[in-house]
């Protein structure tokens, strides 16, 4: 048996062939895979040709299904791309944790006399 070396999966094109070809080297149908899932053959179709459409919950359960997993971190940034700079994903939900502050908005640095009007043209 041929076991799947670890791919970067950026689309869900990669995703569904990747998905159809551990299926494949576990020798199991498409009809196999929607039995476990508790889905119709269709939804496995649909998968595999990468549509974006997938819930991610029946997702996760046909990776976990498929014994696949995956991983999230940052990869090196390719000198020909622009990419945001990497983060610490516990300082993330710590910031999201922590309740925002509220802000008064600010008033008009016009005074209402000599406020522009922004109705002439």
């Amino acid at each position: 048996m041929f076991l799947m070396k670890n791919i970067a999966v950026r689309n869900t094109r990669a995703l569904g062939v990747a998905v159809k070809a551990r299926r494949l080297e576990l020798g199991w149908s498409q009809e196999v895979l929607a039995n476990h899932l508790g889905v119709q053959r269709q939804w496995v179709i649909r998968f595999e040709a990468g549509s974006e459409g997938a819930e991610i919950g029946t997702v996760l359960k046909a990776l976990n299904t498929l014994g696949l997993s995956i991983i999230v971190g940052n990869e090196p940034a390719r000198s020909s791309e622009k990419s945001a700079p990497a983060a610490d994903l516990n300082d993330v939900f710590a910031r999201l944790a922590t309740p925002a502050v509220a802000v008064k908005p600010r008033q008009s640095v016009w005074p209402r006399s000599k406020k522009p009007n922004s109705r002439a043209r």
